[in-house]
């Protein structure tokens, strides 16, 4: 949630998107993750529909369906040329055609496609896929002997994704060893993955809005509001709010924004755009984030 709902949401608003879509796009990025529940519309009756799910709490689900899930949205391969020059990595000099490789050629095509849209939902959902390319780097999302890590706990866990690695590629703050990694490469610093992800979103809205990006501002201001790795989750996502409320109130300058009345620019948002908590699990569809989104109007000229 720190990266994929605040500080997505915070690269949003600083790279100008209006505050209605960069609420859409911090939401259906962060619902990517959890949505892992079908839901049968109009069942039984003309037009029965059921959603798609981007995300499962079970990962012990056949093989098939976590092939349609995963190496989607959470474990997107590289290219086999990226692959191939991924291999003196690890220690046993192991590929695998569906490692996870950062920043690659069919993730940025995917975010492309999806900026193209011109749809902050589709937007959203690809930047999860995107940034998932930072944090989940050479894992496969499939079972698989290749992302086994040796030791007893590991032994037991399924070699599905990250698992034997657990929480750790997806904390913020972590530092923490990838033993299958030769030792210049095994020391995992989370904090330089996600501010590299962080910069790289920046400058894809940036170039789809055709503004000039301040990359390295953005960066230093995400390290700060990260602080020391001691502090904890709360503490962190207190100050991402504040960043997210500074840019609302244009404390923090964005490109082509004009300074508001603090009482004009909040009673110019919804409710949902308050700095909403997406664990709340409310209906991203909603009626008022929809309006919001179907009205800003911060699309591609």
């Amino acid at each position: 949630m720190e990266f994929h709902y605040y500080i997505t949401y915070f690269i949003a608003l600083r790279a100008g998107f209006a505050p209605g879509d960069a609420y859409v796009i911090a939401y259906a990025s962060q619902y990517t993750d959890d949505n892992t529940t079908v839901y049968r519309i109009n069942k039984g009756g003309p037009g029965e529909y059921s959603n798609y799910i981007s995300q499962t709490s079970n990962i012990l689900k056949p093989q098939k369906e976590l092939m349609t899930v995963y190496p989607a949205f959470h474990f997107m391969p590289g290219t086999v040329g990226e692959i191939s020059g991924d291999c003196a990595r690890r220690r046993d000099g192991k590929l695998h055609l569906m490692n996870t490789i950062p920043d690659s050629i069919n993730s940025r095509q995917l975010l492309q496609a999806a900026l193209d849209s011109h749809d902050p939902y589709r937007i959203g959902i690809a930047t999860h896929m995107y940034a998932d390319t930072f944090a989940h780097q050479n894992f496969v999302g499939f079972e698989e002997s290749f992302n086994g890590m040796k030791g007893l706990f590991e032994g037991i866990v399924p070699d599905i994704g990250h698992a034997d690695a657990g929480h750790q590629p997806d904390k913020m703050s972590l530092s923490w060893e990838d033993r299958r990694l030769v030792q210049s490469h095994s020391k995992i610093d989370n904090r330089e993955r996600f501010l590299e992800a962080a910069r790289c979103i920046y400058q894809g809205y940036a170039d789809y809005l055709h503004v000039l990006p301040d990359s390295g501002k953005l960066t230093a201001q995400i390290a700060k509001a990260t602080g020391k790795r001691e502090d904890g989750k709360k503490a962190r996502i207190d100050r991402y709010k504040k960043l997210i409320v500074a840019v609302l109130f244009n404390t923090i300058k964005r490109p082509g924004s004009k300074r508001r009345s603090i009482v004009s620019a909040w009673r110019s948002l919804t409710p949902a755009e308050r700095i909403p908590c997406p664990g709340a699990r409310r209906n991203m569809y909603g009626k008022g984030a929809t309006k919001r989104a179907a009205g800003t109007g911060s699309r591609r000229p």
